[in-house]
């Protein structure tokens, strides 16, 4: 019966640590998208500008 406890305990807290860094990685990467994308629009109004 604690066998079965502690395994049910094992599973959520690597689910948790797995829901955690997969929220961690989509901000990253969105935060790394914005950046990215706000330095090609700059880019872009420059070349219209010429």
């Amino acid at each position: 019966m604690k066998l079965s406890i502690k395994i049910v305990l094992l599973i959520g807290f690597v689910l948790s640590v797995y829901y955690v860094w997969n929220q961690y990685e989509m901000y990253r990467l969105s935060k790394e998208f914005d950046e990215w994308h706000t330095v090609d629009s700059k880019e872009l109004t420059k070349g219209h500008s010429r």
